[in-house]
């Protein structure tokens, strides 16, 4: 009978390492780069320029598709409880720079997840610049294979995780972009009603969950369940600070697209300063314990309510306040 070292997923990952091996690591840096694309800050400015400057429409589905995706591959993770290859595997080194960001269960990849939902999904919804939709699509696939170079995902889990990515943006986008005509107050509010419903559900289901609890030869759990209930309050309060801003947004606030580049740029430089500030400052305001599953969930949708309802309220009434000064000294 084979052993792990001889499943097909397994020897992938081991000529990769050969291949990093041979090379001295010549393309670690490039692909710790582009695995990076996918998650971080990188992606926060992406969504939220594109939402406060570009096409407040595309943002809106971007964060929609992002926060999603997240959460359903938060069920996966939790429902299927795969083990890391390295874990599976003694025989893989992943790249030490790539463990930081490689914890908790593989399967599915967050990374791909990511990569589908916000690149794929920008390609998408910009599909007919097909130089931009082209650059969008390679940037997806190059983000997966830099999961499985980096030896710290194997290829199914990089394969389902773009499957539930491309799933989740194809349905916001369906929403989005095919539905504004049938959209209206109910409709949004029920869309809104059934995404926080599936961040409930999976709060619930990992706190009745029984996890397997393998030790390694420190006697250190391989997989720490407690880590896995504070990343699912994380996503789930990113989710419910997407909707609440959203819905807010849409009934208090409705700014609108800059009347130029400059105010666009300015508009985003300065959220962004102010954003920075609140990831920096915030945990120091919020009465729970630092790391715990309440701070996670309250940090979490505190931040991604400012980006969709209280920057574009901040802003929108600054502009609003400026506009009269402009037209008198015009007149």
């Amino acid at each position: 009978k084979p052993g792990i070292e001889d499943s097909v997923d397994i020897n992938y990952l081991l000529w990769l390492q050969s291949l990093r091996e041979a090379s001295g690591g010549a393309l670690d840096g490039f692909f710790l780069f582009v695995s990076d694309l996918a998650h971080g800050p990188i992606l926060v400015m992406l969504m939220a320029g594109v939402y406060w400057c570009v096409c407040k429409e595309a943002g809106e589905f971007l964060f929609f598709s992002s926060a999603l995706g997240s959460v359903c591959g938060q069920y996966f993770k939790n429902l299927c409880c795969v083990y890391r290859p390295w874990i599976r595997s003694a025989a893989v080194q992943p790249v030490a720079e790539a463990l930081k960001g490689a914890t908790g269960y593989s399967f599915p990849s967050v990374h791909a997840i990511s990569a589908a939902s916000q690149f794929g999904g920008l390609a998408l919804w910009y599909r007919a610049k097909k130089l931009l939709f082209w650059l969008l699509l390679v940037l997806v696939l190059l983000v997966a294979f830099s999961r499985n170079y980096l030896g710290v995902h194997t290829p199914q889990d990089v394969v389902v995780g773009l499957a539930i990515g491309a799933a989740c943006a194809w349905c916001c986008y369906r929403y989005f972009k095919r539905l504004p005509p049938f959209r209206g107050k109910m409709n949004d509010l029920l869309a809104a009603g059934l995404c926080a419903a599936a961040g409930v559900l999976l709060i619930i289901f990992v706190n009745v969950k029984n996890y397997p609890l393998d030790y390694n030869a420190a006697g250190k759990l391989v997989v720490d369940p407690a880590k896995m209930r504070l990343d699912v309050y994380k996503y789930t309060g990113a989710l419910w600070g997407v909707l609440a801003g959203w819905l807010a947004e849409r009934r208090l606030v409705r700014f609108r697209m800059p009347g130029s580049p400059i105010a666009g740029a300015a508009r985003f430089a300065a959220g962004m300063a102010l954003y920075f500030a609140i990831a920096r400052y915030l945990p120091l305001c919020l009465p729970f314990a630092p790391k715990t599953p309440l701070w996670n969930l309250a940090y979490h949708f505190l931040i991604n309510f400012y980006l969709l309802a209280v920057w574009p309220a901040l802003f929108a009434q600054a502009e609003r306040s400026l506009a009269p000064n402009a037209e008198s000294r015009a007149k």
